[in-house]
């Protein structure tokens, strides 16, 4: 077992690597709990049984619609899709930026800006997770803030909702706007992307 030798603090401390896995991967969450939401998509465990029948609400199967093309998406492009990532939703410190400026931020805290496959991914994810269709698209999301995400024709959405506007939008909502990027945006945080092999 290899061992690794740091002065830490004036003093002379070995770690075995698991042991300072174990101390880094502690100190990251805790960081990464101060800077936001982490959410583990695992498109491969996702139980695609949930979303074959046809909802009766009109939300939920709007959804339920966007969902099923995701997973074509995946089939398509597994290469692209398939592999696991985190979906982030970082705190907002800020009041104002343009939807260019909230791109530049999903860059630094990951990969990039979640375009609207990773997002129906994410949803489909709390849906096999045990969260309930009500939860996703009838009542009011719990998030502070919008998400912006890149839409199906490479112009960014808003998606979700705000618990500060008082729109009561669920999370599964998708505003028909899109969003350039000098335009200011209030309320909303990048949906970010992060995967382990980028």
């Amino acid at each position: 077992m290899k061992e690794i030798t740091l002065w830490v603090d004036g003093m002379k401390m070995t770690y075995s690597e698991e042991e300072l896995v174990a101390i880094l991967e502690e100190h990251l969450i805790v960081t990464q709990k101060k800077r936001g939401k982490y959410f583990d998509v695992i498109p491969s465990s996702i139980d695609r049984s949930l979303f074959q029948e046809k909802r009766t609400y009109k939300y939920q199967e709007g959804t339920r619609q966007i969902i099923l093309e995701a997973f074509d998406e995946v089939d398509k492009h597994p290469e692209k899709y398939a592999k696991p990532f985190k979906f982030i939703i970082p705190k907002k410190t800020w009041s104002c930026k343009t939807v260019g400026e909230l791109k530049k931020l999903a860059e630094k805290l990951g990969d990039r800006i979640a375009n609207w496959v990773e997002w129906a991914l994410f949803l489909a994810q709390r849906i096999s997770n045990g969260e309930t269709w009500v939860d996703i698209c009838n009542k009011p999301d719990t998030e502070k803030n919008y998400l912006l995400i890149k839409g199906k024709n490479g112009s960014c959405k808003v998606v979700g909702g705000s618990l500060y506007d008082g729109e009561n939008r669920a999370a599964s909502n998708m505003r028909i706007e899109d969003f350039l990027d000098y335009f200011p945006i209030t309320l909303t945080v990048p949906a970010v992307v992060a995967r382990k092999d980028s």
